[in-house]
């Protein structure tokens, strides 16, 4: 089960020509970007939040440089728990 959505204020400083549209729609896509970057919420959460599809919502990362991989993952210890799961279904 996800955890409630809250919403909250916050005041930040933009430049005088942007448009307020413009500000809100990019605050609110680098927030949720670093919410989903320190594994806050998941991509499909991130999309929801954004009114976005999860595929739109992955192309996304890119512009902001966020992996969809877990950078944490230990390849050598995922290869050999692996193969003890493998080696559990052999006959």
């Amino acid at each position: 089960m996800q955890e409630p959505i809250k919403t909250i204020t916050v005041r930040v400083h933009v430049p005088a020509s942007m448009p307020d549209e413009e500000a809100r729609r990019f605050i609110n896509e680098a927030t949720i970007m670093q919410l989903y970057a320190q594994s806050k919420i998941t991509s499909g959460r991130a999309a929801h939040m954004l009114g976005i599809s999860r595929w739109e919502f992955l192309d996304l990362t890119g512009k902001y440089h966020v992996s969809i991989f877990d950078d944490d993952l230990d390849i050598d210890e995922e290869i050999k728990h692996a193969g003890q799961v493998a080696d559990h279904f052999q006959p």
